[in-house]
């Protein structure tokens, strides 16, 4: 499968610039907030992931409200817990 410029430009530059644009504006506030290490470490991933959970409602929504869409939205929350230990993992690295 060959990606045009505009859809690889979406599947690299988009994920790329959010994850710097939002986790350095929540890095930011937290640091002027005054939280620990531990909780920039921990705690900011975390906001980033919370902040995608929207798209296991939005699939849940889509799928008909249904059992089977239900298991789609789980699923899809994930994404967001695999960010949030990505992002940990960022952190400490």
């Amino acid at each position: 499968m060959e990606l045009d410029q505009s859809a690889s430009a979406d599947l690299t530059q988009g994920p790329l610039t959010e994850e710097l644009v939002f986790r350095s504006t929540i890095l930011s506030v937290s640091i002027l907030g005054g939280l620990s290490t531990r909780s920039l470490i921990f705690g900011t991933p975390l906001w980033f992931g919370l902040a995608h959970a929207h798209h296991a409602l939005d699939q849940w929504k889509k799928g008909g409200k249904t059992r089977e869409a239900a298991i789609r939205a789980v699923l899809t929350s994930c994404e967001w817990r695999c960010r949030a230990v990505l992002g940990v993992a960022s952190d400490l690295s």
